[in-house]
């Protein structure tokens, strides 16, 4: 009787618990939740927006703090739109000392930060103060501060640096910054002027990224009070989200900030939609797909072995249709190539042969093969999506650079090398490719194969990491692999890389000089007529396709995929702050839990 009782008892638990997804790897978190469920591949390096360089760290950071500006979700080419900040940015020529300045302007709303431990759970309004103190603290090189070059132009900024240079205390004090930069007024409260020596357009940018978040003293004060708190680890939420737990190498939890308040002109709703996001810490790409298929991630990116999985030619497979998985696609703002070194004597002056060379790669043929969907063709220098794209330009077709195969061995001759033969010494005409070890030997056969044709010998010369940037920045190189990705979303971030004053700063890596392009680019730096700017831009775009100190290759493009219970996502080109739109069902989650999981 007992034991018929206790096997019907069992039974019942056993079908009830069964039932329920044994693997769960959240067991103590609600389901029916409004939660985000996603990964990093790592661990954040620090979350001190003044430091902040790597992606995993941005990405954080963009979520929990917030800047005067930020990037409209849906526009495109980008756009800026005011977020802390009452609105767009007021630039005008002024007079200062006699001499003629640039004054670049804002005023911010009412906004408020999270009950930081360093504020003492204050109700702490955000104040213009805090921004310029971000912007203090930007000057200080012992910092390793990313924005610093951006920032130059402000007058006072580098006396300011080097006086706090001059300070041998190693660690960071609020003493540092009790000085004012010259050209760093407060208006008032909500009010800030900045004076630039020129206007730099890329002031504004900075005030959109997370480095121009602003920084409270009194969380400076505690942390010179309390060596344990440092901004590394603990950082000062002003954004839709703060910092609920972070646990080293397993979990970082991000959730709602109550004092946060902005409406949606897309959504008609309050930002941000979701309650929570919940990050693992996953470093194996097998494990991240395996929990992606259970469920247990609502969004990940594709990487090219997933890809072949997931994908039938450009579209999701049918078996992932039935699921509802999306597919989603988004044009990274980055442009790859190869760099020429224009101090080595094959290439100084000989511009056609490096367009021989250029047009002897089949660009469209090496896609196909190893990147497949993953990457479109480079027309120019400007990546998709960007002010001064050349998609179909007729700059194109003038200094052809793709689909001129049947042109290599004419650029050749007029180069001095018919047939890949030097006329001098009767020799082949051999160039070396400086690249990183690791890489697809494939691709560098396909690039050997594809030069072969012409009567060109490509030796690829492969060194590790540290050592290939090395010799780009001594410039000990023939070609080398070259790549450059947008840290903010102007032509001039691109066009920099050209400029003659630049080439001993690591950015200027061929050694480009051109008085006449320096000179355009000293105009983009400071017009603001759109029609003019354009002018300019174009000019620049056709010194490049026309002097070739790079061949422009391809513009990558990033797959993610989503389960049904993800509201539709519009990719953004930056990716920055993206997570306060993001909606959830958490119901049909939670139904979609038991139907892929269950033992039944």
């Amino acid at each position: 009787m007992y034991f018929k009782i206790f096997i019907s008892f069992f039974f019942v638990f056993f079908v009830f618990y069964c039932r329920k997804p044994l693997n769960n790897p959240y067991k103590d978190i609600d389901p029916k939740q409004k939660i985000l469920f996603s990964v990093l591949t790592d661990e954040p390096r620090t979350l001190d927006p003044v430091k902040a360089t790597d992606s995993i760290s941005i990405t954080i950071l963009s979520n929990i703090t917030a800047t005067a500006y930020e990037y409209d979700y849906l526009a495109r080419p980008l756009q800026m739109k005011p977020l802390i900040a009452t609105s767009m940015p007021i630039l005008k020529k002024i007079k200062y000392k006699n001499q003629t300045v640039y004054s670049f302007s804002f005023r911010i709303k009412e906004s408020y930060y999270y009950d930081e431990i360093c504020l003492g759970k204050k109700n702490r309004k955000i104040i213009i103060d805090d921004f310029i103190l971000t912007l203090k603290r930007t000057a200080n090189r012992k910092l390793n501060p990313f924005a610093f070059p951006i920032l130059e132009n402000i007058i006072g900024f580098n006396e300011y640096s080097q006086n706090l240079e001059k300070i041998t205390l190693e660690k960071e004090s609020v003493n540092f910054y009790k000085e004012d930069i010259e050209g760093v007024i407060k208006k008032n409260e909500q009010e800030l002027e900045i004076l630039l020596k020129v206007p730099d357009p890329r002031i504004q940018y900075f005030f959109a990224m997370t480095a121009s978040s602003p920084t409270p003293i009194e969380c400076l004060e505690y942390a010179e009070k309390n060596p344990n708190f440092i901004l590394d680890h603990n950082p000062i939420s002003s954004g839709a989200f703060f910092l609920y737990k972070w646990e080293k190498n397993q979990k970082l939890i991000l959730k709602k900030n109550p004092r946060y308040y902005e409406i949606s002109k897309y959504f008609s709703e309050p930002l941000p939609r979701i309650e929570e996001v919940y990050f693992s810490v996953i470093r194996s790409a097998p494990t991240i797909w395996t929990l992606f298929r259970q469920g247990y991630i609502d969004r990940i990116g594709l990487n090219q072995d997933t890809m072949q999985q997931v994908l039938d030619g450009s579209v999701l497979s049918e078996k992932y249709q039935k699921l509802g998985i999306q597919l989603n696609t988004a044009k990274e703002p980055v442009t790859y190539g190869w760099v020429f070194n224009l101090e080595d004597p094959l290439f100084k002056d000989n511009s056609v042969l490096r367009r021989a060379i250029a047009c002897a790669i089949d660009i469209e043929e090496m896609i196909y093969r190893f990147f497949r969907n993953r990457a479109i063709p480079a027309n120019g220098l400007i990546p998709p999506e960007l002010e001064g794209n050349l998609e179909d330009d007729p700059l194109i077709k003038k200094y052809p650079i793709r689909n001129c195969k049947d042109q290599v061995f004419t650029y050749l001759e007029k180069a001095g090398y018919p047939k890949g033969k030097n006329l001098k010494t009767n020799s082949d005409l051999v160039i070396r490719l400086t690249a990183v070890a690791g890489g697809s030997n494939a691709l560098y056969q396909f690039y050997t194969e594809s030069l072969a044709k012409y009567g060109i010998r490509l030796i690829v010369d492969l060194y590790d990491a540290p050592t290939f940037f090395e010799k780009r920045h001594k410039r000990e190189f023939q070609i080398a692999g070259w790549g450059w990705g947008a840290d903010y979303p102007d032509p001039q971030n691109f066009f920099q890389l050209f400029y003659s004053k630049n080439i001993h700063t690591g950015y200027n890596e061929s050694g480009y000089n051109n008085p006449e392009y320096d000179s355009y680019y000293e105009k983009l730096l400071v017009t603001t007529d759109k029609t003019e700017r354009k002018r300019i831009i174009y000019r620049l775009n056709e010194f490049l396709l026309r002097d070739l100190p790079v061949v422009f290759t391809f513009h990558p493009i990033t797959f993610s995929i989503n389960w049904p219970w993800v509201e539709t996502i519009v990719p953004h080109p930056l990716d920055l702050n993206q997570l306060k739109y993001r909606k959830i069902d958490p119901e049909l989650r939670y139904k979609k839990w038991f139907e892929i999981n269950s033992i039944f």
